[in-house]
């Protein structure tokens, strides 16, 4: 694509984030053209012979971004720029040399990590189920959820334990997942962190870090951005309003003003919303107006009027799950898309589990799924088991029959490793 053309389509807010050669604020509302902005903003920084690094939070995001700053750069570009999420992009910085493709291979040979040993991350089911257990080793009545919110905020140190038992579970937590040898994604943050700090990893070379949805980064995530603003010129893109992540410590709306603080950086707001008709504009509009502590934005509907709000109450989960489902089978079958937001992800467990049973299409982003729940762990752990895959899975199993943790650790001092381990035929004939 011409670049010159996409930076003239540019609204004149847009371009000013596009053009700015220092560290940047955008404040993007919803349906602001955001990718747009930042996808120009980088082709235009790379047309100039400098390297790029793009964060987001979703794989999908990032392979959005991606293809659409090569759509107007070319792929002659892709060795100066890398595009990944916090987590991706971390683990290149830790491990350059599991780089497999072209991309920004110039940003991560001017790099360097010390690092000598890999790391295993955990599969998700089977971190729920540690977290499970460490749960009922502390004794503590709460979900998954709010437990892993208290393990993650104290591990990063933005919590104290506020109790005993809150210590018990996040110290039992990560005793388990060193006894298992593996961390979670936490961790790579926090490992990332530390060794930035020591010295054992270098910040990524690169001329410009762009940010994507900045207002979801947590504390880890935002001293990871500072530890970039000597190296790259920094460029933040978020909306205030748009943070829904309180309950993992997303910083929201402080992270953007101490972004623009102690960068002395350019605030621009992206208030035109390319996406929405006024009626539905107007009500989100004065509904976020309620919150205490925002950025003062317009949000303006390119669309003009047309377009309905409405909603519906139903009895249970169960009422809605089924309606919904129905209703998409329908869109779906008049060759219509249809698309579910939810007030939490695990909200969306019974639609999914709806859209199963009933065999309507679908996908769901990242974030979470039924098949990646405890129970799938289990199944999955048993099935692993029997075939002799894995001796760790042992763990899960006696876990889910109710085996205490203590129990586990006598266990695997009298067997090792060879915990529900498959005997071979020359040890069943001993026996």
């Amino acid at each position: 694509m011409d670049l010159q053309a996409q930076l003239s389509g540019l609204n004149p807010q847009q371009k000013a984030v596009a053009l700015h050669d220092g560290h940047c604020l955008a404040i993007a509302a919803p349906g602001s053209g955001k990718t747009k902005t930042l996808a120009v903003k980088a082709a235009l920084i790379l047309s100039r012979g400098q390297s790029v690094t793009a964060v987001t939070f979703t794989r999908d995001a990032a392979m959005e971004l991606r293809e659409r700053i090569l759509a107007i750069a070319g792929q002659q570009a892709l060795p100066n720029l890398l595009v990944g999420t916090f987590h991706s992009i971390d683990l290149l910085m830790a491990f350059p040399g599991k780089q497999k493709s072209g991309m920004g291979i110039n940003i991560l040979r001017k790099g360097f990590s010390r690092l000598q040993r890999p790391w295993e991350i955990v599969r998700e089911g089977s971190r729920r189920g540690y977290v499970a257990r460490a749960i009922e080793h502390a004794e503590l009545d709460l979900r998954i959820e709010e437990a892993t919110a208290i393990i993650e905020g104290i591990k990063s140190g933005q919590m104290t334990p506020e109790t005993q038992r809150h210590e018990e579970l996040a110290s039992m937590y990560q005793d388990i997942m060193r006894r298992h040898g593996v961390i979670d994604f936490q961790d790579i943050l926090l490992k990332t962190n530390e060794g930035l700090d020591e010295g054992v990893i270098s910040p990524l070379q690169c001329d410009h870090l762009l940010i994507d949805e900045y207002q979801d980064t947590d504390l880890p995530q935002f001293k990871w951005s500072m530890h970039h603003q000597k190296a790259s010129v920094l460029t933040a893109v978020g909306d205030d309003d748009q943070s829904i992540y309180g309950f993992r410590r997303a910083l929201g709306y402080k992270g953007m003003m101490d972004f623009a603080q102690q960068l002395r950086a350019e605030t621009v707001v992206l208030g035109m919303n390319y996406r929405s008709h006024a009626e539905v504009l107007g009500p989100a509009a004065k509904l976020i107006a309620c919150n205490k502590e925002r950025m003062e934005k317009a949000l303006v509907a390119f669309k003009g009027a047309g377009g309905s709000a409405f909603w519906e109450r139903y009895g249970d989960r169960l009422r809605e799950a089924e309606a919904c489902c129905e209703r998409a089978r329908k869109a779906l079958a008049k060759g219509q898309s249809f698309g579910v937001l939810g007030r939490t992800n695990k909200r969306l467990d019974e639609i999914e589990a709806q859209c199963i049973k009933h065999q309507v299409p679908y996908t769901r982003s990242e974030g979470g799924s039924v098949i990646k729940s405890r129970e799938m762990a289990v199944f999955l752990s048993a099935m692993s088991s029997l075939m002799g895959m894995d001796h760790r899975d042992g763990d899960v199993l006696l876990a889910w029959c109710g085996v205490t943790e203590d129990e586990l650790k006598a266990l695997h001092q009298a067997h090792g490793e060879d915990l529900l381990k498959p005997q071979s035929n020359a040890t069943k004939k001993q026996v």
